[in-house]
């Protein structure tokens, strides 16, 4: 009987192994807000969907960027957008069907990416609550 139950735990864990390696996602693009935000309010859509509807950030002084973070990533033809420990999910078409809009206070905006510049994307605020876009191959690292 312990063999038996012994097999079975082994069975359990190989099957729930294998699903953890099927639900890994592709990152397209990880988004972070950085400098310059002062009790600014932002909202993010992309291809139409609200994803984030006005979340007060803020940039901090030492580290030049905020808390709010997207990773973009694909698993088949669905985006997973994470974002404060939350995913929302939306059909996925291709990278040069991704229309992000963001609002920054009252002022919507498209945010110009090419992918070719890589898939880490810096957002700043300029003057007058335009946006000013940073593209990296690299993760941006944080002190």
């Amino acid at each position: 009987m312990s063999k038996l139950l012994l097999i079975l735990v082994a069975v359990f864990a190989a099957c729930n192994s294998q699903k953890k390696v099927n639900l890994r996602k592709e990152l397209l693009l990880k988004i972070d807000f950085q400098d310059s935000f002062h009790n600014d309010t932002v909202s993010v859509t992309i291809n139409g969907y609200e994803i984030i509807e006005n979340v007060v950030i803020n940039s901090a002084k030492v580290t030049g960027r905020t808390e709010l973070s997207l990773s973009v990533n694909q698993e088949n033809k669905m985006m997973y957008i994470e974002y404060f420990n939350k995913v929302k999910k939306i059909k996925y078409q291709s990278y040069d069907k991704l229309i992000f809009g963001i609002r920054i206070n009252t002022l919507m905006q498209a945010l110009n990416y090419d992918i070719l510049k890589g898939k880490y994307i810096g957002v700043n605020k300029g003057n007058n609550d335009s946006l000013i876009i940073l593209q990296s191959t690299k993760p941006y690292m944080y002190e």
